[in-house]
This record gives structure tokens, sequence and C-alpha cells, in this order.
């Protein structure tokens, strides 16, 4: 016996008693012997508050381990047990809880030795002894005390847990070709957690202190028969992968549970998988999944209804729209989201797909966002729906159109399915929401300078409506989609203008532009790492808010362009105008460094409210990098698109006219590096770049179009 003080709890484990088990019920067991000798380890572990024993150093402060010992030794004396061992531990349990009123857990572990050459149990082709490998523990913990006078021994609550361990079986499995359809060894732990229905002791039949306890029904039998499911499972089926056997498995604890006659309720089960021998330096390789009651199809929709309700859950919800402003609509549903306490955490691109099932309708603007929620399933889809029909949804055909839809997809990690609710969502494999990018061809960005000391030299446009207009209405028509109008120039080492001289240069172009019937319909960019010059230009029109900063510049940015909901550019770079050029080093590689930090910045912009599909990235050439770095993201754009926590968004790159192409090409003046800024275009496509910045729109549209001809068909 060892006797374990702590404080505030004390623990004995007493591990004792070789005793005779007595089968009552022969029928219930393969062995027919009515009865046989094992080996039987019990390990009780009695909790206590230790605080008042620890302080004062009384005796009758404490539990005196030999009282323990002594009375659990008698039970052991005076008691013929059952060849179930539940019964065993609970007659342990309830009479240690007896022992004293300080003792306020019973903890029973209990395990059948069997030995050499015998076998309590056996079945299946391999004849597995259950008793090798189960243990059953019993936890009573001690709630309200009876009411005095009575002598009911309702007073505790039963947690049982029942676990096999290290379980050889063989079994088909696996993906590689030499190895499918073999059988191969693997070791099985699986561990069951249920709790008692109810309270009810069954006291005529039990009587604590030396007589017979009945066994009318034999719980730790039907965990063994639990077993006996898994080992025909396993002889009579092949998986591809061990999480798939796991899983079955898993779902057969589950679905034969009520069928055992096991008196108690199963909440958990973990099933854990090792295949030893894999490889030479490790001594197994496996995968250990746990399924809650909730999670398992067949659950109670009312305890799935209140599964965890007070704690934050993670959700995924897919957004939809195909009737009037889609993107706006999808805007307005995660801004109520928000609003009703469901978080929007971050969110997808937004990606345009046709029609499935119901073809006969408009094109679908689709994504989907992560949410924190405090809601249950059920109570969460009741607030998307009701967001739905506040925003005017009537759905008039089955999968027809419709102006906003909302689905769940995932819930953490459950599973349910029931009449109005399917988790994980039935149709979510079947729908390609990331069908096709918005851009299918490369966009031209124009670049509209309106600030004399532009590196380009071409900010003549400045206050002159009529040439802005003109200007404007050539680049439409020789392939511009978009229009960036800048007011404050950011070549190396400009100085700022101040707030006030660039608003003066941007506002008085974007009203001309939309003033003017045939070109204002263009979309609009202005390039500001200013929160206030950006607010004035969407309220004057704007449609983007290019920021070579990403936000860093001025920290009100984020917050500004997530109030307005339009979209930025994140551009990177490193420090100001001023003083960038200095700040190239980048020991880790350009590639992932320029990738980290843009993701760094792009996690800064969804904690402020600005949705993932309002985000364009832009890798900063001439920005804070040597010639040979511009040159390594030309040639690897692909690879810094698909870095991880980057996939999916649009890219913008502006090689126009910089700085490294005229060292290149030889050529000094900004104006006359055409040529080469048409060799750094086709870079662009190739590496897929959804839009282009450039100067002269003319001759780049052109080239353009033939990269795109190359490598976007």
């Amino acid at each position: 016996m060892v006797l374990l003080r702590k404080i505030p709890s004390v623990r004995t484990n007493l591990s004792i008693l070789r005793r005779k088990l007595y089968n009552h019920n022969a029928k219930d067991c393969k062995s027919a012997a009515r009865e046989t000798d094992n080996d039987l380890s019990v390990s009780v572990f009695l909790r206590a508050n230790s605080i008042l024993a620890s302080a004062e150093d009384g005796v009758e402060r404490t539990i005196g381990h030999h009282q323990v010992y002594e009375s659990l030794k008698k039970i052991a004396a005076e008691n013929r047990f059952s060849t179930d061992i539940y019964h065993v531990g609970r007659i342990v349990a309830d009479h240690a809880l007896t022992i004293s009123p300080k003792i306020q857990e019973a903890r029973i572990r209990i395990r059948l030795l069997g030995k050499e050459g015998s076998h309590l149990e056996k079945s299946g082709p391999d004849l597995i002894d259950r008793s090798q490998h189960g243990e059953l523990q019993i936890s009573k913990l001690r709630e309200d005390p009876p009411l005095k006078g009575t002598i009911s021994q309702t007073w505790s609550t039963e947690l049982i847990e029942y676990t096999v361990k290290n379980l050889p079986l063989k079994v088909a499995i696996g993906t590689l070709t030499h190895k499918r359809g073999r059988d191969q060894p693997i070791l099985l732990d699986v561990t069951l957690r249920a709790q008692a229905r109810d309270n009810v002791r069954n006291d005529d039949d039990q009587r604590l202190g030396g007589n017979h306890v009945s066994s009318n029904s034999q719980p730790a039998l039907g965990y063994f028969r639990l077993i006996d499911d898994i080992v025909e499972l396993v002889d009579t089926s092949s998986f591809l992968t061990t999480e798939a056997l796991a899983s079955k498995i898993a779902d057969i604890m589950f679905s034969s549970w009520s069928s055992k006659g096991i008196p108690h309720t199963l909440d958990e089960v973990t099933i854990r998988i090792r295949k030893p021998g894999v490889y030479k330096e490790a001594s197994t390789v496996g995968v250990e999944i746990t399924r809650t009651k909730a999670m398992h199809g067949s659950a109670d929709s009312g305890f799935i209804t209140q599964l965890n309700a007070k704690g934050k859950h993670q959700a995924f919800i897919a957004l939809g729209s195909n009737l009037g402003d889609r993107v706006g609509m999808i805007q307005r549903a995660c801004t109520e989201m928000d609003q009703r306490g469901i978080r929007v955490v971050r969110t997808s691109g937004l990606w345009e797909t046709d029609a499935m099932y119901v073809e006969e309708q408009p094109r679908f603007i689709n994504g989907a966002c992560e949410v924190e929620t405090m809601l249950a399933p059920i109570e969460l889809l009741d607030q998307l729906q009701d967001i739905e029909n506040m925003l005017g949804r009537k759905k008039l055909v089955e999968k027809g159109p419709r102006n906003i839809d909302l689905d769940i997809l995932l819930y953490d990690d459950l599973a349910m399915n029931e009449e109005r609710l399917t988790i994980p969502h039935k149709l979510m494999f079947e729908r390609e929401f990331v069908l096709r990018p918005l851009c299918e061809s490369t966009l031209v960005m124009a670049i509209l300078n309106l600030s004399p000391d532009s590196f380009s030299n071409d900010g003549r446009h400045c206050n002159n409506a009529t040439d802005i207009i003109d200007t404007v209405s050539a680049f439409i028509s020789s392939g511009a989609s978009i229009i960036d109008i800048g007011g404050q120039s950011t070549r190396p080492g400009a100085s700022d203008v101040g707030e006030q001289e660039e608003l003066a240069r941007v506002l008085p172009a974007i009203n001309a532009i939309r003033s003017s019937p045939l070109i204002c319909h263009v979309c609009i960019s202005v390039d500001t790492y200013r929160s206030s010059v950006a607010e004035a230009a969407i309220a004057a029109g704007a449609d983007i808010i290019n920021d070579i900063s990403a936000g860093v510049m001025d920290p009100d940015m984020f917050p500004t362009l997530a109030r307005l909901g339009c979209t930025v550019c994140l551009m990177h770079t490193r420090g100001t105008p001023l003083n960038m050029t200095s700040l190239t080093d980048y020991p880790n590689g350009v590639i992932p460094t320029v990738a980290a930090e843009l993701l760094g910045r792009i996690r800064a912009a969804e904690a402020t409210g600005i949705r993932r599909w309002r985000i364009i990235l832009d890798p900063g050439i001439g920005f804070a990098k040597t010639q040979n770095q511009n040159l390594e993201i030309l040639r690897s754009l692909d690879a810094l698109r698909d870095y991880e926590g980057l996939h999916g968004l649009p890219w913008l790159v502006g090689p126009s006219r910089k700085g490294f192409v005229g060292r290149i090409t030889g050529v000094a003046k900004p104006k006359n590096r055409t040529w080469g800024t048409a060799g750094a275009l086709a870079a662009c496509v190739a590496g897929g770049a959804d839009i282009v910045r450039v100067h002269d729109v003319s001759e780049m549209s052109k080239v353009v179009k033939m990269a795109d001809a190359i490598w976007r068909v």
C-alpha cells in the first residue's frame, strides 16, 4: 500500500486481492466453469481535503491508511464477487465512501490479470484474451449527504471509464499498392467514458459488508462484447487509411452500446491505433481520435442543441448571392453577423461561379467566413435564417435565385444529422466555391499621377479637369479597367506634401471622372497612405485604396477602411520613401520574408474587420528591394502567390518604368523604359498577376493581351 498526501487532497493507492470470481450466470460467460481463480488487481484512490490535517497535524483530521486498508480487506474477504468486474468496482467504491465523511471521491481501477495459459473469455480467430487487455475504472463523487435517519445510498455520482490497451490485431489497411490487402499488425487502445443513467442503487441485492451481489445485469461482459464487435469489423473489412478504421471503430462503439444491456450513457470514445515496426527509428506510428456523443450521427438532438452552449465555438459559414448587389449583400450579411455577436474572424476571397442544380439563373458570387460564436448549432442556424429574412430573401424555388444564402459548413469538430441541420454540410464537397477567380484575364491599372515631383515626371494633369477627362478616356479606350490616382509621390527620397495638398490634388480628379458620362463607370483607385485622404476619396466616389505601407504609416487606415467596407491594396515595403532603400536585408530570402510580412498585414487588416475578399496584395517591386530582389520576385511570383496563407488572393504588380528596368536596359529616362517594362510585364502575367499597374497604357495593354494568350488560356 502506498499513501500519498497532497494539499488539498489525499490519494490512497491500494493494489491487492487475489480472489475467487464466482459466476452466477454461466450462460453469459464463455467459460463453463462455475468457479475460477483469477488474479484481480484493485487500485483504490481516495480524495479528501487535507488542508486541516496538514495545517494542524492532528490525528483526528486525517484518514488513516491502516483504517482504509483493513476496511477494504474486510469487504474483499466477506463478499463473493460475480465475474462482472463492474460490480466488484462498485462494491469497493460504495464501501470506500462510507469509511469516512471526509472522503469526497473514490476512484477504483480494476484489472483482471489473466493467468498464463488461461483465458477468462475468448472470441475471434485469434482467441484474444480480454482479461489481458481490459481495465475498468469507476469514479464515485460524493454529492449532497443523505438526510439524517435514512439509509439510502443514492447520494453519489457514478462515472465509468473502460479501457482496452495494446490489443493486438491484424487488419488489411494501407494506401501503398504493395501493402493494400495484406493483414498488417496493429495495437489498438479503446477508451470508453460513460456515466450511470441514474443513481438508483440495488440496496436489496447489494448490502455492504459480507452479502451476495446480484448479477442480473453484467456491464463488464457488455464491455467485453463491444470488443468482440471490433474484432469482427477488423476480420471482415479493409481500409485505405488508419483514420477511417479508427472512425469506424468509434461509430461501432456508439451504435452497439445500447444493444449490450449496459446501464450507462456512453459520452465519449477515444480510439488509438498504432502500427509497430514501420520505421527502424520509431517503435510505432499511428493516429488517435476522440468522438463524443454529440459528434455521433445517432446522438440525441437535445444534447447536440445544448452542446457547450456556454463556451466559444468555431464555425464556418458559406456565403452566396446571385441577385442584386451580390458583393454588397454578402458584406451586409457579415456586418449583421458581427452586430449579433457572431464575430467574423476572417473571410475567404470571393469567387464567381455558375449556378448548380437549377442552371437557368444568374451567376453566383460565393465565399466563406470563419466565425466565433457562443451559440449552439441550432441557435446559430436560427440567427442565420433570421439574417436572410431581414435582408429580404424569398425562397420561391428550391436552390433557385436568392439575394443571400448563408449555410453552416462546419461547427467545431461536430458531426450531426437532424431534420433542419446536417454538419458537415452534406453538399459542401459538391459545390465549386472556388471555380475560377473574378479576374479571368489580367486587368490593366492605368497610373494617373497628379504629383509634379513624380519620378516619371508625368504629373502634368494636376488641377486641369479637361486634361484629366481626356487622359482617362484615352486610358479606357486603350484597355485600362482601373485608374490609379496619386497625389503624393512615393519615389525613393520623396518628401511628404501634407494632407491638404494631397486632398487638393486627388478630390478634383475623382469628381471630374465621376461627372463625365463617358467615363464615370470606371473603377477608381487612390494611391495614399493617409486614412483621412482615403475616407474623403471613398466619399467622393473612389472604389479602391492603394496603400503602399499596408496600413503601417497610418494606424487609423485599417479601422477606417473596415468601417467604409471598401477594397484595399496592401503593398509590401519597409520604412518610408525617405529610408526604404537602406532596408533591403532579407536573410531568410526575399520570397519567404515578403510572404510572411504581407501575411502579418493581412491578419492585422482582418483583425479590424476588413474582409478577405476586399484585399489585394502587391509584392512592392522597387520598394525596399535591390535589383536582384526585384528580379527574384518577378521570377518566383507564382511561388509567392501560393505561399501558405496567401493562396487565392488577387495580386497587383507594378514594375512599370522602375529604376532596375532602366539599369538593366541602359535607359536613363523613365518615360523611355517602355521595352524593358514590357518584358517585366510578360513575367508578371506568366507568374499569375491579376492586375498590372502601368504608365504606357496603350503599349502595355497589347503586351498583356499577348501574354494572356500565351499563359492564361
